[in-house]
This record gives structure tokens, sequence and C-alpha cells, in this order.
């Protein structure tokens, strides 16, 4: 079996808080799942799960705590300012369907809850085999706008929530090569189209997702003696939780004119090209950026 950890962070409106596999509030968290997929399958289908609730909304936001319905003993529940959000979701999900996995809760931006989150992976089922990078937030504005928190802390989730997991699964795989022992490892960053091709108004947001391209081909160059692919995946316009307020239907209508597969993108699709990437036939494929657009970008 293999031994995959998921990364994610999200902003809902103008409220901040995490959310992916699990959901935690508050800047200085972030929601991890670290689950260890039977088959290939099972790992695309637990990554299309992942995406998939990054676009449903209503499963993981209640507004009043009165209004609550625990469907299930195994999820965590947070308030914070009278609103109530539901973590460890997709962890309940996972293990009722039969799978296995644990939750982290740290802040894979710090130096300690990177190494708390590869150290979990092993701890819980003995090895690391696949890490992928999808913490991300947004503080959209002119850069004429823009405050110095909202510069850093986006450079921060974005860019230091890749490196330091990545430094760490890192460690682990070269301790495991120097032992003799034999490595098959992945990395898998999540950039965007703001960093192939820059967005006004989103100007911290694309000088990070351009940092991940130069992060991920100097990682993929780094690590390839030892087995252990990098790349990215730079999706297009796909309405999820973070993008909800900026994309319009109209706003949408017009990039599927523009787009030559003449449909809107998913978060399937999305998944789908992680999975990939997280699979023994992607063993030759390193230091490379996807852009997942249906050929917006061509």
């Amino acid at each position: 079996m293999l031994a995959l950890a998921v990364n994610a962070q999200h902003t809902f409106r103008a409220a901040p808080f995490r959310f992916g596999p699990n959901i935690a509030i508050d800047d200085g968290w972030l929601d991890v799942c670290i689950y260890r997929p039977r088959t290939a399958l099972d790992r695309a289908g637990l990554l299309w799960s992942i995406f998939r609730q990054r676009a449903d909304g209503e499963r993981m936001v209640v507004r009043k705590a009165r209004s609550v319905e625990i469907k299930a003993p195994d999820v965590q529940w947070h308030e914070v300012d009278g609103e109530v959000y539901r973590g460890n979701v997709l962890r309940a999900e996972i293990v009722a369907g039969g799978g296995e996995a644990v939750a982290n809760y740290d802040d894979v931006a710090s130096w300690s809850g990177a190494e708390s989150l590869v150290g979990q992976a092993i701890d819980a089922f003995g090895k690391l085999d696949i890490l992928v990078n999808n913490a991300g937030i947004l503080r959209d504005g002119m850069s004429f706008n823009l405050s110095e928190q909202e510069w850093d802390s986006v450079i921060r989730v974005h860019l230091k929530g890749h490196f330091a997991p990545s430094r760490f699964a890192a460690v682990y795989w070269r301790e495991q090569a120097k032992a003799g022992e034999p490595v098959t490892g992945r990395i898998i960053n999540t950039s965007s189209e703001s960093g192939l091709f820059g967005n006004a108004g989103q100007s911290n947001y694309a000088a990070a997702k351009a940092g991940l391209i130069g992060f991920t081909k100097s990682v993929a160059r780094e690590y390839g003696s030892r087995n252990i692919t990098c790349n990215a995946v730079a999706p297009g316009y796909v309405r999820t939780e973070l993008t909800t307020g900026s994309l319009t239907d109209d706003m949408v209508g017009e990039l599927v004119k523009m787009t030559p597969i003449k449909r809107e993108g998913t978060a399937e699709d999305v998944a789908a090209a992680v999975a990939f990437l997280c699979s023994e036939r992607a063993g030759f494929i390193t230091g490379q950026v996807i852009a997942v657009d249906g050929g917006l970008s061509l």
C-alpha cells in the first residue's frame, strides 16, 4: 500500500478558514488528511473527493450552531465568531468506506507543523510515498491597495507551505535511501495559470504560484537521483469555494468560448491529473507543470 499526505488551505468569502480534506479555523491552522489508499483507483477516488469537496460549499459550512445535524460520530466541529465549521469529514468518509486515514491540523507553513505532518504519516502507516501540496489562500487586490499582511500571508502559505513539507519528506526519503531501502517518492505541487501568465488583482497570488514553478523544477533536479519526482499542476478557471466569489456564470460562459475543449473545467479534471502524477506510470516525468485548462492557455 502507498501512504499519501495531502494538505489544503482555503478561504471562504472574507472570513479566513482552511478547507480541503478536513476543515480547521483561524490563520494559525492548516488541515491535512493523511491517507493510505489501497489501489491506484482508490487513490484517484480520494483525490477526486478532496477536490470535489472544495467545490461543494454546503458540505463544509453551517451558519448556525443550533441547525447543525451531526451525521457521523467521528466528525469534529469548530466554532468561530458564531459560525460552525465541519472538520474531519473526509477522514470519516474514508474510514466508513473501509479505508485508513488520520487527520492533522498543524500549520504546514510552520517548520514544526510540516515536520509533524510528515512524521504523523510515517508513524501512522510506517512510511510516506506521496506528498500532495495543495495549501493556498487568496487575498486579492490591486497591488497598490495590498497591505503588507495580505502580501506576506499569501506568500507564506503558498511558498513556505509547499517548501516545508517537501523538505521533511525529502529528509525521510534520503534517510531511507541511505539505509538501502527502495525509494519511490512523489511530490505534486499546486500552481495556477496566474503563476504562468499573471493576473490583474492577484500580484501576490501570481508571484507565489510562479515561485512554485521554480521551486518544482529545482526540487526535481535535486531529488531525481533518489528516484523522487516533483511535478506541479496549474489549474485553469475552475469553480471551487476559493473562486466562487470571482467567477460569475457570464464569466465562465466567456471562458468556455475561448477554450478549445468547449466545456467548463471541474475539480475532478484537476484531481485526475494529480492522481496520474502520483502513479507509477508517471515515474519518468519530473519537473513538469501540467496546465489543466482545456487548452485555454494555448
